[in-house]
C-alpha cells in the first residue's frame, strides 16, 4: 500500500516543485472556488532571510 500512496502521490504533485508549493496551489485554488461572490485577494510576501550578524 505504501508504494502505491507514494505512487499516487509523485504523479498528483509532479507539476510542483515540492510540497510547499502544492499545498498553496491547493489553498488557492479552495479560495478561488468557494468564494466565486466574494473578491478574494491573495498576497503571497516574499521569504526574507535575517542574519543577526548583519546590522
Amino acid at each position: 500500500i505504501y508504494k502505491c500512496i507514494n505512487y499516487c502521490l509523485g504523479r498528483i504533485i509532479s507539476q510542483w516543485p515540492n510540497t510547499y508549493t502544492f499545498t498553496k496551489a491547493i489553498a488557492e485554488g479552495l479560495l478561488r472556488d468557494e468564494n466565486r461572490d466574494l473578491p478574494v485577494g491573495i498576497f503571497r510576501p516574499a521569504i526574507e532571510f535575517y542574519n543577526s550578524k548583519i546590522q
